[in-house]
């Protein structure tokens, strides 16, 4: 039945994509859909009009999971960084995405799944959450954090590893949705600072913490400045995709600095410190595998004016690594994390369940996170889910190394592509809730699976190569 389900949607798509038989078809459907929706405003049918909308989009989640997977994902990722009230709805369209390609690729005569280490960890992981059970108090903060913490990444990697997103290339993903993703944020940020009558106007009465309490309703101050440092990474990473040309130069370099703008303007000091480990990174690895000098003067001369803009900005920032001994946020940090030791000592094996865990004396109200990544799993999971988080962070940095010494041509590659980033991202995620979140854990995650997926390539070059000899 299944089979005949699927000869049947390809007969469909087929037909579709003929020019002479697929407008006639696409016109009457239009023509049917307006139709019925003229009829059901008029005579105020509002459950048939919603079983009308919800199929169409229905249609169309599986028309994009079939042949436009990576849209639907890109979709996703916008969807996180913008503000409307049903935020859990992104995770059922990637749920819903895996089920669909699941089903299409079970058709196939040699399916199977190619389980590897990182899926078993995953799946230990996952058997961890199951354990802690018994200590749920609150259903729904579960479900979030085993989202969050297993369920999302387990499933971004088997659909990127198992390759069923053939599109997703890290030519199409560097050099068109990084740098939408990064317009975007920062179009929403200024908007923010612009408008907003609870921000003071730039140049104005600074205050150290001033911007500090951005919100764009969606995330934070820190939370956005972490998700622009990764992306920005990630772009200064791909340099070399975009090309020699002065236009792809420019560009590329006007959307580093002012993407820079918003980060020095919160003056967020885990994500700064995070983006300058970055760049050192990038720098040290470019140097070595490459050779020669890295061209910074054009960055220098389209950063000058920023640093005469931003130049209290920059003295504020100064000041709060200089004080950060007793900055208010820094003791708070330090509380929490003396706390999650202490939790994770009462609960060494078997953790105190996701999400379960409250931190009510922080900030004045009760937050589940611990603002560091390798505790949220040891409060949450216990000891055990800490040392599998930390080889799975670590099992990618130990295997492009391997292939760095065999000397696989392409590894150097993926190296600068993705480690400066990545590095950045588990700086960032010691500080604040990054990775153990939904929305910036998706980012991290994909990527994570994307770099695993193109290291898997380079070792089979490596096995071809040696079984041709």
């Amino acid at each position: 039945m299944l089979q005949l389900i699927m000869k049947q949607s390809e007969i469909f798509r087929r037909r579709f994509r003929n020019q002479n038989s697929g407008i006639d078809l696409v016109s009457l459907l239009i023509l049917a859909l307006g139709l019925f929706s003229i009829y059901s405003l008029c005579f105020q049918q509002w459950l048939g009009l919603i079983i009308l909308y919800s199929s169409v989009f229905f249609l169309l989640f599986v028309y994009l999971s079939l042949d436009h997977p990576e849209i639907l994902i890109f979709i996703t990722l916008f969807l996180n960084i913008t503000y409307f009230p049903y935020k859990s709805a992104t995770f059922f369209i990637i749920l819903l995405l895996c089920i669909v390609l699941f089903l299409k690729h079970l058709q196939n005569v040699d399916f199977k799944f190619h389980p590897d280490i990182i899926t078993v960890l995953w799946l230990l992981m996952g058997v961890l959450v199951i354990f802690t059970l018994p200590k749920w108090n609150d259903l729904l903060n579960g479900l979030e954090g085993t989202i969050n913490l297993v369920v999302m990444p387990l499933l971004l990697y088997q659909i990127v590893k198992e390759g069923w997103i053939k599109q997703l290339t890290i030519s199409k993903i560097f050099r068109t949705y990084v740098p939408l993703l990064i317009i975007y944020l920062i179009v929403q940020v200024f908007i923010t600072v612009i408008f907003s009558k609870d921000l003071p106007k730039l140049g104005s009465d600074i205050n150290i913490m001033a911007y500090h309490s951005l919100n764009l309703k969606w995330g934070r101050s820190n939370y956005v400045t972490a998700i622009l440092v990764y992306l920005l990474l990630a772009v200064v990473s791909a340099k070399d995709l975009f090309g020699e040309n002065v236009f792809s130069s420019v560009f590329i370099n006007v959307i580093i600095i002012v993407g820079l703008f918003p980060v020095i303007l919160i003056l967020s000091r885990g994500s700064i410190l995070a983006f300058i480990c970055g760049l050192v990174i990038y720098w040290f690895l470019h140097k070595n595998f490459y050779g020669g000098k890295i061209k910074v003067g054009h960055w220098i001369i389209m950063g000058f004016p920023t640093v005469i803009i931003l130049f209290e900005y920059l003295y504020k920032l100064w000041q709060r690594f200089s004080q950060a001994k007793v900055d208010p946020s820094t003791l708070i940090r330090l509380y929490i994390w003396r706390e999650s030791f202490l939790k994770i000592k009462n609960n060494l094996v078997i953790g105190a369940g996701p999400g379960q865990n409250l931190f009510t004396d922080f900030n004045y109200m009760g937050v589940n996170d611990p603002h560091n990544m390798f505790l949220r799993y040891g409060v949450d999971l216990g000891v055990l889910s800490m040392i599998l988080i930390a080889i799975i962070l670590i099992l990618p940095l130990v295997k492009m190394y391997s292939l760095h010494k065999k000397k696989e041509k392409n590894i150097n590659n993926i190296i600068i592509l993705f480690t400066p980033s990545y590095i950045a991202a588990i700086i960032i995620s010691q500080l604040e809730v990054v990775i153990t979140s939904y929305l910036f854990g998706m980012l991290f995650w994909l990527f994570y699976a994307l770099m695993w997926q193109n290291i898997n390539l380079c070792q089979q070059n490596i096995t071809t190569n040696a079984s041709i000899k």
